[in-house]
């Protein structure tokens, strides 16, 4: 059985993928929030893309939604 992503479980998850997104170093997350840089690592290629891809995608629909009403 596969084990479960730390940083998805993780109670501050979404300060987390900010900091991410945001460029900050991973030894720095890692640090302030004392979780492994491989950890880290692992969520951004395989989780936090994802959702990225999502979101931007949500929002250039809404923006398009936008612009049609205009």
């Amino acid at each position: 059985m596969a084990r479960s992503c730390s940083i998805c479980d993780h109670p501050k998850r979404l300060i987390i993928d900010k900091a991410l997104i945001g460029g900050r170093s991973l030894a720095g997350i890692s640090r302030e929030f004392n979780i492994s840089t491989d950890a880290l690592r692992s969520h951004r290629n395989k989780h936090l893309s994802k959702r990225l891809i999502t979101l931007t995608q949500q929002r250039e629909m809404a923006g398009n939604l936008d612009i049609q009403h205009e």
